[in-house]
């Protein structure tokens, strides 16, 4: 199986790990719609009014064809959503309609008959129009992302299951062969790589002037963003899977040992809070606090700066959840103590869940935590 390697020497609550082919059900949100990759290796768009959902198209359209599955959260554009498949293809499909040609297009990058997969999410620079998407081939490949003409590509000496994170102009990500990496993204020169102990999959993020990123050596690095030198080392007990997020004062990471971490800018422990399962989906910040999501389906809503519960945890019946958890992303110009703005329109103040089972929630976080809707992507009906 494409992700069998990564079950070998995981702890023992958590057997097969990624070794599913069908992907993880990530989802994203915007402008009242939903998009998400199913366990039916279809991508779906949903009409999100805040009360039931329905469907607005899947993608592709019949029910012998798929795009085998996906692992990372799809990304937005102006007219086009960006999609990374089990089946080696990048998709960009019209917003409006599913449609993969028109304005839309397809490009294999990999074949998986080679044994060769899209694993990572992709990335869109917005200002230059350029998608970067990483692979099992060790590639990372930069394409042009109206016409998918591939701009340039850059050969890592590793496969490459980190989402790319672009910052002022530069891509950084990490490889199997346990490099972080930083590239000019408009040529692909390297400007610096920095050696871990560990195979790197966490997205990196990009705070202040670091690059936080956490590697299966069990340590959060911060590095110097312009010169990849290492400014601080945190350890944790197990493998970093998930991004780090932060706020104005402070790093938020998940381990694969069930604990949160709230680390200051100097790599300094603030708190820990432990959830009692691996954490492997990326948390969010909401204007409440840090939502978290343990891989047995436990959801709990932290205060930031003690790491208390705020309100009593959501545990999703016989569930899990991998994916990425999404809310409406910051305004980098409206900084506020959370790091998440207050606006939205309908979608404000609420996390949205895509669960190994195949269903999709919106949580809404408010005084309580209390469940919108739950889409059912298999059934393609509301559940619960």
């Amino acid at each position: 199986m494409v992700l069998s390697v990564i079950v070998i020497g995981i702890v023992g609550c958590t057997p097969q790990l990624g070794s599913d082919t069908r992907g993880w059900t990530p989802v994203t949100a915007a402008d009242d719609v939903v998009y998400a990759g199913t366990r039916e290796g279809k991508v779906v768009a949903l009409y999100d009014d805040g009360s039931v959902p329905t469907e607005k198209w899947e993608f592709p359209a019949g029910e012998d064809t798929t795009v085998s599955g996906t692992f990372h959260t799809p990304v937005i554009g102006d007219d086009l959503i960006y999609v990374t498949a089990v089946d080696g293809f990048v998709y960009a499909l019209e917003k409006d309609t599913g449609r993969s040609d028109g304005r839309g297009w397809k490009r294999e990058l990999v074949d998986p008959d080679e044994g060769q997969s899209l694993v990572a999410g992709p990335a869109l620079d917005t200002l230059r129009q350029i998608l970067i998407v990483g692979s099992e081939n060790g590639y990372l490949y930069a394409l042009d992302a109206v016409t998918s003409e591939e701009l340039w590509r850059f050969k890592a000496d590793g496969k490459i299951w980190t989402t790319p994170e672009i910052k002022n102009g530069v891509v950084y990500f990490g490889s199997h062969d346990k490099n972080i990496y930083a590239l000019d993204i408009s040529t692909g020169e390297e400007r610096w790589r920095t050696p871990t102990d560990g195979v790197i999959v966490a997205k990196p993020f990009v705070w202040n002037d670091l690059v936080i990123v956490g590697s299966f050596d069990r340590k959060i690095y911060a590095l110097d963003a312009r010169y990849g030198e290492i400014q601080w080392e945190f350890e944790t007990k197990n493998w970093i899977w998930a991004s780090a997020i932060g706020n104005n004062s402070s790093i938020f990471v998940g381990s694969m040992d069930g604990n949160i971490y709230s680390v200051d800018k100097y790599g300094v422990e603030q708190w820990s809070h432990e959830l009692g399962s691996p954490i492997v989906s990326t948390p969010v910040l909401v204007p409440r606090g840090l939502v978290v999501a343990s891989i047995d389906g436990k959801l709990t809503l932290l205060e930031t700066s003690t790491g208390d519960t705020v309100t009593a945890s959501l545990t999703l019946p016989d569930d899990e959840i991998k994916a990425p958890l999404y809310t409406i992303p910051l305004d980098e110009n409206d900084l506020s103590t959370t790091g998440v703005q207050d606006s939205g329109g309908n979608q404000r103040e609420s996390v949205f869940i895509g669960s190994q089972d195949g269903t999709i929630l919106r949580i809404q976080i408010k005084s309580v935590q209390s469940q919108l809707w739950c889409f059912d992507t298999k059934d393609k009906e509301p559940c619960g």
